[in-house]
């Protein structure tokens, strides 16, 4: 794909684009490469350092790739072309000197702007605001244009090319379609369909452990030590609980955490979308693939391996919503503290396998020592397992796993909403 960036920042073009346009009035002036822009206008290039000893200037100008010799106080500085740095080297070892604190600028994007368009950034007056109405244009390199990332209500300082500007009433966040957000989820939803971490994860590895433990026989024996339950139905709540740490752990924070380290959540702000709108759309993703994870277990297990249809279906519900809001405040709370991606999926993980094994993936909670069964009863995907489990097995949850499942939202949600950065 082509991805177009309108910036007045020189450097940033030059760093980031593979073609660049440049921009004089609303006049496309020149279009070419970064480097191609700066050959157009000059092949000059500038070495500075500071000799060992004295020298004749013309002992560097007799080199064809020098055109000129400067002195600044104890530091030379030769203006040329080609291989100017290794010609100005060789030629003063070959003398008996060497230089020192070398340095070397070649022709930047700005000095090809300067040169094509006879003028300096710098050089634009400012112009009365009232000449654009109910319009925001983002500055282009040279052009007067609006700065494009205001606040309502906030004027933010002109810098060289471009003017100040309140954003328009007409384009304020409140303003903005709802249809937008609708959108906005679609594209995350399509995202997380190509990079599918959390739907493998998330969907893919409880459905493959879910038919696994099905099909063995000694899954289905009724045990004692399980209350007189067999592992199968002690394991599917804890497959549901899987689901909901897999995206709350990783589904939820890596994208986030992403965005905000390459700066799309920072840039959302010079757009009449609101930010936060993308953290909503993230929500809603993650939250349709949890449900059709457990409306998938849930079908397979009962269809397939004759597991029991829960004895409270609305228990069921509020546990499992209860479970999703306690596990992604957790997630968002990890998104805020974590500098990065990288971070954020290192956080999850670590998160992740203690608590996994406090649900009890690895070994029943049942057959835990006492101190551990205590342990594991405040943690939250046993809260959820247990009260799965009750509203499959007996009717409506207790009230203790739904009262430790209320805790956790309210406490890492207000984490979340303290630590929780844009940029």
């Amino acid at each position: 794909m082509t991805i177009v960036l309108v910036t007045h920042f020189m450097e940033e073009a030059e760093r980031l684009c593979d073609r660049v346009a440049l921009i004089d009035q609303g006049r496309v002036v020149a279009t070419d490469t970064p480097q191609g822009l700066a050959r157009q206008v000059s092949g000059s290039k500038q070495v500075t350092f500071e000799p060992s000893g004295p020298f004749d200037d013309q002992l560097l100008l007799r080199l064809p790739q020098v055109t000129a010799v400067a002195r600044h106080g104890h530091r030379v500085q030769v203006s040329g072309s080609g291989d100017l740095v290794n010609a100005v080297i060789l030629t003063l070892d070959k003398a008996g000197l060497s230089a020192h604190d070398v340095e070397l600028s070649a022709t930047s994007l700005e000095d090809a702007f300067v040169a094509l368009t006879g003028r300096g950034l710098a050089s634009f007056p400012p112009q009365p605001g009232p000449q654009r109405k109910h319009r925001e244009r983002t500055a282009r390199p040279g052009t007067n244009g609006q700065a494009g990332n205001e606040r309502p209500g906030r004027e933010r300082t002109a810098r060289p090319g471009m003017r100040t500007a309140r954003r328009p009433s007409s384009i304020l966040p409140g303003a903005t379609p709802r249809r937008a957000f609708a959108k906005l989820t679609a594209s995350e939803a399509r995202l997380a369909w190509r990079q599918p971490t959390g739907l493998l994860v998330g969907l893919g590895l409880p459905v493959l452990l879910l038919v696994i433990f099905g099909f063995l026989p000694a899954f289905h024996h009724h045990r004692s030590s399980l209350g007189g339950l067999s592992y199968f139905d002690v394991y599917v709540p804890t497959l549901v609980a899987l689901v909901i740490a897999a995206l709350g752990f990783f589904g939820l924070p890596t994208p986030l955490a992403t965005y905000r380290e390459q700066g799309i959540l920072r840039r959302l702000s010079t757009t009449p979308v609101p930010p936060a709108w993308v953290l909503g759309a993230q929500l809603v993703v993650q939250v349709v693939i949890a449900a059709v994870a457990l409306v998938t277990l849930m079908v397979a297990g009962t269809a397939g391996f004759g597991l029991q249809i829960p004895a409270s279906i609305g228990g069921f519900a509020l546990a499992a919503v209860l479970s999703i809001a306690a596990v992604f405040a957790i997630g968002l709370s990890i998104t805020g503290i974590a500098p990065s991606a990288v971070a954020a999926g290192g956080i999850g993980w670590a998160t992740f396998f203690p608590l996994m094994f406090f649900a009890g993936l690895w070994v029943p909670v049942q057959e835990f020592p006492a101190a551990l069964r205590d342990v594991s009863d405040y943690t939250p995907l046993r809260a959820s397992v247990e009260a799965l489990q009750h509203a499959v097995q007996t009717g409506f949850p207790t009230a203790a796993p739904l009262l430790v499942l209320a805790a956790y939202p309210a406490l890492f949600g207000w984490l979340a909403l303290r630590y929780f950065r844009w940029e």
